[in-house]
């Protein structure tokens, strides 16, 4: 399996938000695997929930084009073992920031939780969070990091 990044750092990324029932979500082609038939893609979305707020989320992709089948990875660990290259990760890193600043931008939500789908994660897997929360401090939000649950770290922004 050799993944291929199809991202350019040169180039300016082709971001849609699509929307559907107060929900909104990018979706970004980043790579794929010609060997396994595979197509890897960053996606975001901000969803309602009750109450008014909005959750974040963001996952890789993977979709097989011989099977129709496809999964999400949320865990920077696993998605480590298929970008193997340092500058191919940073390069994808930058891409899901700039996802997330669009769909900020876009949607201007009032109150924004975001919560790691694993619980117990080491410091160096939550620098992500940790910059997707300094995007939102950039925007003017207020917040951070708020107690766990049941080891899944929360954040909670609010404009």
């Amino acid at each position: 399996m050799t993944f291929i990044c199809t991202l350019d750092p040169n180039d300016d990324l082709d971001i849609d938000v699509i929307e559907s029932n107060e929900e909104y979500v990018v979706r970004l082609a980043i790579g794929f695997d010609s060997e396994s038939q595979k197509t890897y893609s960053l996606a975001v979305a901000l969803s309602p929930l009750p109450g008014g707020s909005m959750e974040l989320t963001f996952s890789v992709l993977i979709f097989c084009q011989n099977s129709g089948e496809w999964h999400d990875i949320w865990d920077g660990l696993a998605t480590s073992a298929i970008f193997s290259s340092k500058d191919e990760r940073n390069l994808i890193r930058a891409a899901l920031m700039a996802c997330v600043t669009l769909l900020i931008d876009h949607v201007r939500p009032h109150t924004v939780n975001f919560v790691t789908h694993t619980a117990a994660l080491p410091n160096k897997a939550l620098v992500k969070f940790f910059e997707v929360q300094q995007i939102f401090i950039d925007k003017g939000y207020a917040g951070g990091r708020a107690d766990s649950y049941h080891g899944r770290y929360v954040w909670i922004m609010t404009r």
